[in-house]
């Protein structure tokens, strides 16, 4: 599996799982979305803070995809930039900031079940694209991995130990 990885990595198996796990929660709030509605919180304010998770989100993404892009091309591993907040920005991009901002808008604590599945389906699928990176850069990807994050992007400052 992992000799097979594509620049796209696990991204298109990802989100064809993800849209399978969506599906049924889609069809249950479309059925009964009165039961569903977030209630105590202004449409506004769950439009606002969508609409940040959703700039945040698209962000992150554009600044990973330009990175890995230019760094596939060049046959290097990125680390800098928002590579180095999190090994994974372009899922973290998704799952962190733009689907939860999206699901925001349709105000329903239903929907916000995808984002923790979509997790679940990160986690299992990562481990052949980290098999593929470790196989193509050894070492450097190894160390890389073992002092930066897979997907919460969390700045050095926050890591740093005591002394």
């Amino acid at each position: 599996m992992a000799g097979q990885m594509t620049r796209w990595g696990i991204g298109p198996r990802f989100s064809a799982l993800s849209w399978l796990i969506a599906a049924p929660f889609v069809a249950a709030n479309g059925l009964w979305r009165p039961t569903f509605l977030i209630g105590g919180v202004s449409r506004w304010v769950l439009f606002a803070a969508g609409s940040l998770l959703i700039a945040l989100g698209l962000t992150l993404y554009l600044s990973a995809l330009a990175a890995m892009r230019r760094a596939f091309r060049k046959g290097v591993m990125v680390t800098g930039g928002v590579y180095s907040l999190c090994r994974h920005p372009l899922y973290a991009s998704w799952l962190l900031f733009i689907v939860p901002g999206a699901l925001l808008f349709f105000r329903s604590w239903l929907l916000l079940g995808i984002p923790p599945l979509m997790y679940v389906v990160f986690r299992l699928l990562i481990r052949a694209e980290d098999r593929w990176l470790e196989e193509r850069f050894g070492q450097a990807y190894c160390d890389y991995r073992d002092r930066v994050n897979a997907l919460f992007p969390v700045t050095r400052f926050l890591t740093r130990r005591g002394s």
